[in-house]
């Protein structure tokens, strides 16, 4: 097992609760976890999502994470990240003052 420890804005309570129910997941389904050192070919060609947004959608189409959980929770969960996800959408970044500012008539 490889446990890499999460910063410290990661919810301890629902990262530990995933960890655990991916061992219990793992030792169900015996699978195998490779050698110690090598990367994982489970996770060739899986893509990191780039935005909350899209963590949000991966998170919605993993049946095995929708199901490690209550319902109630995940539902109150996704409801929460949603609005993040939203009010993050709705600011304007320094970013995007300084590279629109001079486009304004």
């Amino acid at each position: 097992m490889e446990y890499r420890l999460p910063d410290a804005s990661v919810n301890p309570y629902l990262s530990h609760l995933y960890l655990l129910a991916a061992i219990e997941h793992g030792l169900e389904a015996q699978l195998d976890p490779g050698d110690p050192g090598e990367p994982s070919a489970a996770l060739d060609g899986v893509v990191v999502p780039n935005t909350l947004g899209s963590a949000i959608e991966a998170f919605e189409a993993d049946e095995y994470l929708m199901g490690a959980i209550p319902e109630e929770l995940t539902r109150i969960f996704l409801q929460l990240k949603r609005d993040e996800w939203a009010r993050y959408c709705g600011q304007i970044s320094q970013w995007e003052f300084d590279q629109y500012w001079e486009a304004i008539p």
